[in-house]
């Protein structure tokens, strides 16, 4: 068993935990813990808590799982829960250095609206797609929606050329090579 008392003043009010000290708005347990059953939930909103499962810890606000941390087989991080959730992260110089779109889907780097899929921006916007080996080639390609590709272009290791490949109706084939 333990030694810990839970306990009340004469009014019924709560008066304290044995072992614990406070500073008026911090409660420190020493060596302990504190455990509880599942949530954590805030006083007056109940939609908004901390709920602990089995190797997992989701954090909810106005309804909506903002973020799960899952460690089981593989660890994940999930931020939303497959509803309109944007995915925001600010650096020193830049509010939207990464942002994640919830209604449509798109990422923006750079901004905090993508037009497109994937959209840049930057006063000297960049791209940069590099090799672990020089005796690999670098690929961009463009794909169909059942996955085969219709066009790329190659960053040819061999003789440092950039190639343009194009489909000829049947295959993919080089078109132009500078």
């Amino acid at each position: 068993g333990s030694d810990t008392q839970v306990q009340f003043n004469n009014d019924g009010s709560f008066g304290g935990i044995s072992g614990a000290t406070t500073d008026g708005s911090v409660v420190t347990f020493g060596d302990s813990a504190i455990l509880v059953g599942q949530d954590i939930t805030h006083t007056g909103d109940t939609d908004t808590k901390i709920t602990f499962g089995t190797d997992s810890i989701t954090l909810t606000a106005g309804g909506e799982s903002l973020l799960t941390i899952t460690e089981s087989g593989q660890d994940k991080v999930t931020v939303g829960d497959s509803g309109d959730v944007d995915f925001q992260v600010k650096t020193l110089s830049n509010d939207n250095t990464l942002f994640v779109q919830g209604s449509s889907d798109r990422v923006g780097i750079g901004l905090n609206g993508p037009a497109t899929t994937l959209h840049v921006k930057d006063s000297n916007v960049g791209i940069r797609l590099q090799r672990d080996d020089n005796a690999e080639d670098g690929t961009l390609d463009f794909a169909g929606a059942g996955g085969a590709v219709g066009a790329s272009i190659v960053h040819d290791n061999g003789g440092n050329d950039l190639v343009f490949n194009l489909f000829n109706g049947s295959t993919v084939e080089e078109s132009l090579r500078m």
